[in-house]
């Protein structure tokens, strides 16, 4: 005796496009949502990135300054050699992009200034030497200074940088950071 079975085994053609309709909208969902984390990924680094270079920047120039002395003032920004003039730091309405002090130890002077969107460090007159990540653009640096005779002369750096892709939305990131520095002893 054959037993015939009414209905046979598997899908139906509607079933499967139902089926493959509803993996497809998931499977666009989480790749847009997997494409999206590592666009936000990538930028976290990227500020990360820009983050660390200014700290080591300012780091850097705030060890020498903390320590030095003869701080940029008056006529002592000007260098007739390079053609650069720059007015008082004490100017705050101003600043200037070119800051000079003296190290108290070694009795040699150091330059910091902006160029070309990198910082640059010179001692005496070795020549400039940048000091900052070819990456980053720093699109600022400002120095301004206050105290004097009697009470401890301070410096404040401004610093402005840019990274990433500017060309292209959330592609770049920009920072903007500032720190002051007081000398370690007054002048007398």
């Amino acid at each position: 005796m054959i037993i015939k079975r009414r209905f046979a085994l598997g899908f139906t053609l509607l079933e499967m496009l139902i089926a493959l309709s509803i993996f497809s909208i998931v499977i666009i969902v989480s790749a847009g949502a997997l494409v999206m984390l590592q666009t936000a990924q990538s930028h976290a680094i990227n500020l990360q990135n820009v983050h660390d270079n200014i700290r080591y920047t300012l780091d850097t120039i705030s060890r020498e300054i903390r320590t030095g002395d003869s701080y940029c003032v008056g006529n002592s920004c000007e260098r007739e050699s390079d053609g650069m003039s720059v007015s008082s730091c004490n100017d705050w309405s101003n600043g200037c992009n070119l800051f000079s002090f003296r190290q108290s130890l070694s009795g040699d002077t150091i330059y910091y200034r902006l160029h070309n969107g990198s910082v640059e460090r010179q001692v005496n007159t070795s020549g400039f030497v940048p000091i900052t990540d070819p990456d980053r653009t720093i699109t600022d640096l400002i120095f301004y200074t206050t105290g004097g005779i009697g009470s401890p002369q301070r410096v404040t750096i401004l610093i402005e940088v840019e990274a990433g892709d500017l060309n292209r939305p959330g592609g770049e990131s920009r920072m903007r950071m500032q720190t002051a520095i007081t000398k370690r002893r007054a002048a007398f």
